[in-house]
């Protein structure tokens, strides 16, 4: 049999268990495939099923490789290692920002102040964070406490920080302290 393309293109025969898509597995006719797409060249199908058993292999050992981590995927516990500012730790080397807290940057009042409570209050010492999945610039985002304690709570508490009601759900709104909304800014991303 011999097989037709309009425009005329180079064919060569196929096994019929070989061929690409179509009504019985066939795509460009009983058996027949373009001779790049034989070759393994210009086509968006792969040419024989050797690709597609690769990609199964590596997906299946992603799999088998990152399940153990898999297992609780949400939960970070280790020791704070740094603390840049009033709603950001770092546990390990992993940055966190903490959901639904709003401290001052370094540069605007109450923000050294900020920095050296959670200093005080964390540094070196375990923490748990439930991260919620999500990013912000480098930072994972999540909840975190010091044994039982909610790490945010602490700080909005303190005066030294606001609560952030888009992200908090208002979680923290009856922990904030009414002198210090009078000195820091909510910023308008936390605003609803």
């Amino acid at each position: 049999m011999r097989c037709k393309s309009y425009p005329p293109r180079k064919y060569v025969r196929r096994a019929a268990g070989h061929s690409h898509g179509g009504k019985n597995g066939r795509r460009f006719g009983i058996g027949c495939a373009t001779a790049l797409n034989a070759a393994g060249v210009g086509d968006r199908k792969p040419s024989s099923h050797g690709g597609r058993a690769l990609r199964v292999a590596v997906l299946v050992a992603l799999v088998l490789v990152t399940t153990p981590a898999l297992a609780d995927p949400t939960i970070l516990t280790g020791p704070v290692t740094k603390v840049r500012d009033g709603d950001t730790i770092e546990v390990g080397k992993i940055p966190i920002r903490l959901n639904g807290v709003s401290a001052p940057e370094i540069n605007e009042p109450l923000g050294p102040e900020s920095r050296y409570f959670l200093v005080d209050l964390v540094m070196g010492k375990l923490v748990r964070c439930e991260l919620d999945g999500t990013k912000t610039y480098d930072r994972w985002v999540g909840v975190c406490y010091l044994n039982s304690g909610d790490i945010g709570a602490a700080v909005i508490g303190a005066g030294l920080a606001l609560d952030c009601p888009r992200y908090s759900g208002r979680r923290y709104a009856k922990l904030e302290v009414p002198a210090a909304a009078l000195r820091m800014r909510l910023p308008k991303y936390c605003k609803k």
